[in-house]
């Protein structure tokens, strides 16, 4: 029938349409299918905190601002773990560039 393809779960070897439907259908009767955030929401809390991240950094000496900033991507990595526990994807991206590059100002302008 010519319908196999790769999916993210099997990279190396093709799955038959079929195989794809059976394990949706699976991942859903157990409870794993997992939902994005909506993008509006998610872009509306990233740039809140990416506003009180730039205050922050801005206002504090240069070892307090290096710490709150490698300390908020490890927040977003802890937050993105809970959400994927509980269902929900969260991008990754939205909020590490800006905090990598308010990580990154401090340093500069010091």
């Amino acid at each position: 029938m010519q319908d196999d393809f790769f999916t993210p779960a099997t990279r190396s070897e093709k799955m038959y349409g079929v195989d794809i439907h059976a394990n949706t259908l699976e991942a859903i009767a157990q409870g794993k299918l997992q939902i994005q955030a909506s993008r509006t929401a998610t872009a509306i809390v990233y740039s809140i905190l990416s506003i009180a991240l730039i205050f922050f950094v801005y206002f504090s000496s240069l070892p307090i601002a290096i710490i709150g900033s490698v300390g908020a991507i490890g927040l977003d990595f802890l937050a993105n773990f809970i959400a994927r526990k509980c269902g929900i994807y969260l991008q990754v991206v939205y909020f590490i560039v800006p905090a990598f590059i308010v990580h990154v100002t401090p340093i500069v302008l010091h």
